[in-house]
């Protein structure tokens, strides 16, 4: 009955407002949940929140054009003095996407841009678990291992149910070589994405190959367009690969040609740049050169026929 339903306890209870909000209503406002991914998807301008927006809109599906826009939009913001730690945090990573991925590059040191930004963002907003996540995110491309951890525990600690705080904290462990714990914490995020951003999915699969989930890593990776990031073109290569799937295989590696040479011609010193411990960047070079070899084999093919 009516009554019933109502006089039922919840599993697990809602012991205060706090455990309500945190649970029930943060993750809906995080980014790329519903209420953040339906602004991105219909809103172009929303007055100081469009340079967030944009942002997410970039992470989500990456381009040159889409990064400039991000970029653009949030330094204007900071040129006209704004204080709010979220835009210099957005700042952040989107210099470390110049310097990882070589996206818009300017006349000066992308890194030492980024460092700027997020230590602004922390003095800004020392209680900003997004300031946190961007210091964290330099750190962890610095290969300053125990000061990334550390920020990103502090980042969790000031907001433990933000999915993409969750979910970036996730994919650096993996990248290090945690991919349990990492993959566990990014279960917690995943199902809440109403839209998973492009790195999210190459989480998703690196954590589940590494770990020999052979059907959970295929099924992950059917479904990528290697298209909307870097990574995402390195892990359908990998998946092709172990598929054996070679028409996959070449339309990766081509789709990296264009993008990022370096990732087959360089693929350790590349992951090494965005983060990735050397044993993992090691493994994940591995992956992009067997997909490599089926690629040329079938071109090969191909040709002689």
């Amino acid at each position: 009955t009516r009554l019933e339903v109502f006089e039922r306890p919840m599993n697990p209870p809602i012991r205060n407002m706090e455990d309500l909000a945190g649970r029930r209503i943060a993750p809906l406002l995080s980014p790329y949940a519903v209420v953040q991914s339906d602004m991105v998807r219909t809103a172009p301008n929303r007055g100081g929140v469009a340079c967030l927006l944009k942002t997410y809109r970039y992470f989500n599906n990456e381009s040159d054009v889409a990064h400039a826009a991000a970029r653009d939009c949030a330094e204007e913001l900071v040129a006209d003095g704004t204080s709010l730690p979220s835009v210099h945090a957005a700042l952040t990573f989107l210099y470390l996407e110049e310097y990882r991925e070589g996206r818009n590059p300017r006349q000066r040191d992308p890194l030492a841009a980024a460092d700027r930004s997020s230590r602004l963002a922390v003095e800004l907003g020392p209680e900003s678990a997004r300031a946190h996540q961007a210091r964290m995110a330099v750190h962890k491309v610095l290969g300053e291992t125990a000061a990334a951890r550390a920020a990103g525990q502090k980042a969790l600690a000031f907001n433990p149910y933000d999915t993409d705080i969750i979910a970036d904290y996730a994919a650096w462990l993996i990248s290090q070589g945690d991919v349990e714990e990492g993959q566990q914490l990014l279960r917690r995020a995943e199902e809440l994405f109403d839209a998973r951003p492009a790195w999210v999915e190459v989480y998703r699969y690196l954590s589940a190959w590494l770990l020999g989930q052979d059907e959970r890593a295929h099924s992950i990776a059917r479904f990528l367009d290697p298209g909307r990031s870097q990574l995402l073109a390195v892990v359908t290569l990998i998946d092709a690969a172990e598929t054996g799937d070679a028409e996959r295989a070449v339309e990766a590696e081509q789709q990296l040609q264009r993008d990022d040479p370096t990732l087959l011609s360089e693929p350790e010193a590349n992951l090494r740049r965005r983060g990735f411990s050397p044993d993992m960047a090691a493994r994940v070079a591995d992956g992009i050169r067997k997909g490599q070899v089926l690629a040329r084999s079938f071109t090969g093919n191909q040709r002689e026929k």
